[in-house]
């Protein structure tokens, strides 16, 4: 079926004006990109795919129907319904998780910013005042910042305190430059600096994101549909937004093993894969067997019972010598890394839990995808 990409037809189709826009920028910035073949990625548009996902995949005409296309992915957004603000703003995942006896999958949170002024969170010693915080960086040395309601790294930040000196991102500042960046950046929450444990620690220092998606369409039966793990490189860049400027650069995806094994490593360029055995800066060789493994996946399981009105979300997790440490929750998780390892139109359960939602869009009057078009 040959896939239109204009925002009209978009809309007709039953996207939402939200997703419709940022289809066709992903599509725009693919057809500016003079490393992608542009035979492949005209043909890969037309069949409702990124040419940087469908390279993943090998797509062609015979697998393309194993493959939920990323038309059809951004179409049926939103899969969750309004309590999905329950996990895109982190300060309200972590105030509903405080407590339970899953608390401690999140980090430690000690302030959170606002328009005119700093509040002190759960776990700040001290006052909601820029004295408070200073007092607090130097006593925990590390704070990662990030904004309340972000995703995917985007405006990120490193504060440090060390023997007197205080850095941003690595950059030596003054005091006063901290405080202000701390009151220049409301609605930002400010956090333990998350740093590996030794088993992914000798890979790389930086922490690395382990990713499990999972469906719980009835509400008490979750299932994990992928999980795998990006682990940090000097060439680690951003390939999920179809804009790689350097093709040199790519993400570090490898495959986990429902008992937790490392397997399958690739190197994830901008429009291409390359299998991989050894971490490309450190050497270490890509296996072993992430610890207590299973106490992760309950903890998943837990949490998608507990809040169990959402159906699909992707949990980002690092493993700290403290534990498991959640950064964030997604509830429209990316698909390209899960497909690369299991076309999910070939699976079962995977495949008619997304083939329910396009047939569910399918199925509207037009009157309805009209308000669908609208919302936020």
């Amino acid at each position: 079926m040959e896939r239109s990409i204009e925002i009209e037809d978009l809309l007709r189709d039953g996207f939402t004006l939200k997703y419709a826009k940022f289809y066709l920028n992903l599509i725009e910035k693919e057809n500016n990109n003079p490393d992608f073949d542009k035979d492949y990625t005209k043909w890969a548009h037309s069949k409702g795919f990124l040419a940087s996902w469908a390279g993943y995949y090998g797509l062609s005409e015979k697998s393309i129907n194993d493959y939920l296309s990323d038309y059809d992915f951004y179409r049926i957004w939103p899969c969750n319904d309004w309590t999905k603000i329950w996990v895109n703003d982190k300060l309200t995942l972590k105030h509903m998780l405080d407590g339970t006896c899953i608390s401690d999958f999140m980090p430690e949170y000690y302030y959170y910013t606002i328009p005119n002024g700093i509040r002190r969170l759960m776990e700040s010693e001290y006052d909601s005042s820029i004295d408070g915080f200073i007092k607090e960086l130097k006593n925990v040395k590390t704070m990662a910042c990030k904004p309340n309601n972000g995703t995917m790294s985007q405006g990120f930040f490193k504060l440090s305190y060390y023997e007197g000196i205080y850095t941003i991102n690595d950059k030596e500042v003054t005091k006063q430059g901290v405080e202000e960046f701390v009151m220049t950046h409301p609605n930002y929450v400010f956090t333990e600096y998350l740093i590996p444990n030794a088993f992914f620690g000798q890979m790389n220092p930086l922490i690395h994101t382990i990713r499990i998606n999972t469906i719980n369409k009835n509400g008490d039966d979750p299932r994990i549909i992928g999980s795998w793990v990006r682990i940090p490189t000097s060439k680690t860049t951003d390939v999920n937004r179809a804009d790689l400027t350097n093709k040199d650069n790519y993400n570090l995806i490898t495959r986990i093993d429902n008992d937790g094994t490392l397997c399958d490593s690739k190197l994830a360029y901008a429009n291409h894969i390359e299998n991989v055995c050894f971490h490309p800066d450190s050497g270490t060789k890509l296996e072993g067997k992430i610890d207590n493994y299973s106490r992760l996946k309950n903890i998943v399981f837990e949490f998608c019972q507990r809040y169990n009105t959402l159906e699909f979300l992707g949990f980002d997790i690092g493993v700290t010598e403290k534990g498991f440490k959640c950064m964030e929750v997604n509830t429209h998780p990316g698909i390209m890394y899960d497909q690369m390892y299991t076309p999910w139109l070939k699976d079962d359960f995977i495949g008619d839990y997304f083939r329910r939602k396009i047939s569910a869009i399918d199925n509207m009057t037009q009157e309805q995808k009209v308000e669908r078009n609208l919302i936020k």
